[in-house]
């Protein structure tokens, strides 16, 4: 499937990149072994949720979409309908022809935790605020780890579009939870 293309081809980003070491000068006063050491895991989409740290970054009035270990918990969220010529997708599984193009960011990209993300993320989100449109109420992303003993991992893929004109309020939050490490690659 295409999916499965856009996995293998980040996972082939991953490996043909390796992992940074002090020789790169973005990671020149950073180590990456001990990160490498670790033996982190995905999580079930049932894992357990501290919801009192959820309630105390909650906006009131605004639009939250919460994620869990990177996948999304609708359950959770607090979604409106979006005002018009706003659009709020998320993506969970198998995507259509028309959410391919939001998925491929590599082009140009010399991470390799772009194509780590690539090959792991399980659900993606798309903010799209069209050509003169006004979203008028915040919209609040909520990366949550949950509660697990393990190290967990989690990798977001989002993409925000915002038109010429248009306006848009975005807050991102992230709660480690209890884990015992966490590991958040994003990609926007």
């Amino acid at each position: 499937s295409w999916l499965r293309g856009l996995r293998e081809e980040g996972f082939a980003h991953f490996e043909r990149l390796g992992w940074p070491t002090r020789r790169h000068e973005e990671w020149k006063y950073t180590s990456t072994k001990e990160l490498q050491a670790q033996c982190f895991e995905l999580s079930t989409p049932a894992a357990p949720v501290d919801t009192a740290a959820l309630d105390a970054v909650r906006v009131g009035g605004a639009i939250e979409l919460v994620f869990v270990d990177g996948l999304f918990r609708p359950e959770l969220s607090r979604q409106k309908r979006s005002p018009a010529g706003v659009t709020i997708e998320i993506l969970a599984g198998e995507p259509d022809a028309r959410q391919c193009e939001w998925l491929r960011p590599l082009q140009g990209n010399d991470s390799m935790f772009a194509g780590l993300n690539a090959a792991l993320f399980q659900d993606s989100l798309l903010v799209d605020v069209a050509l003169k449109s006004v979203c008028e109420p915040l919209i609040h992303i909520i990366h949550l780890f949950s509660q697990t003993a393990g190290q967990a991992m989690a990798f977001p893929r989002q993409t925000i579009r915002v038109g010429r004109s248009a306006q848009a309020a975005l807050l991102q939050t992230l709660i480690s939870g209890n884990a015992a490490s966490t590991l958040l690659d994003a990609v926007t």
